[in-house]
């Protein structure tokens, strides 16, 4: 009886430890399946080497991002949208930090990458942002840009997402200044600088000097 009873322990103990070793086998950190080396540390689901999988995931970003659908307007959906849905167009439009903060990463990967393309997606963000947001010389705030497209599909950034047209958000308007300068100065250093450029230096000086008027 004593022989038994510890036979059943032992059974299950065994059973139970079996479990849990294929509970861990298939537990999922994301949407991938939980690897761990010898020592039992999770490592990177792509590759055991840390560059390797690094290298690979922020290509997979970056195709999302270049490859994105073109919208019904003509221009890609991130221009239109702040919330991406692979089935249908998101309601809302762009966010306030949006194309600041797009334009701060992709200098970040073009460093890491030397990818053109990388740069000439700043370059066009910049650009038809530029040509599609800034308010009127004569207004009290004059050539910042507006941070959202209350008319979704306009192709056209007029206002704020709470507040409606003519209303603006100037600290968004100073992020994408700097971002202005960080995109003049990523091409002032090259041995046959595009003379284009200048013009980011030059929108950047007149939101520093909007905003400067009103601090």
């Amino acid at each position: 009886m004593k022989y038994m009873r510890l036979f059943t322990i032992l059974t299950l103990l065994f059973l139970i430890t079996g479990f849990r070793n294929d509970l861990k086998a298939q537990e999922k950190l994301g949407y991938h399946k939980i690897k761990t080396d010898s020592s039992g540390h999770i490592i990177p689901w792509f590759h055991e080497d840390p560059g390797i999988s690094f290298d690979h995931i922020v290509n997979l970003v970056w195709n999302f991002w270049d490859t994105m659908r073109r919208d019904m307007n003509g221009i890609p959906y991130y221009m239109n949208h702040q919330v991406w849905n692979q089935y249908f167009n998101d309601a809302r439009g762009v966010g306030g930090d949006q194309f600041a903060m797009a334009l701060s990463s992709w200098r970040l990967l073009y460093a890491y990458s030397g990818n053109m393309k990388v740069k000439e997606n700043m370059k066009f963000i910049a650009d038809y942002y530029l040509a599609h947001s800034l308010s009127p010389q004569h207004s009290e705030w004059p050539e910042i840009p507006f941070p959202y497209n209350t008319y979704v599909y306009s192709g056209v950034y007029d206002g704020d997402m709470i507040l409606g047209t003519n209303y603006t958000q100037p600290d968004k308007a100073g992020s994408f200044g700097i971002e202005l300068i960080n995109l003049y100065k990523l091409n002032s250093g090259e041995r046959f600088p595009n003379t284009t450029y200048t013009m980011y230096l030059q929108a950047a000086i007149k939101i520093a000097n909007t905003l400067a008027t009103h601090t």
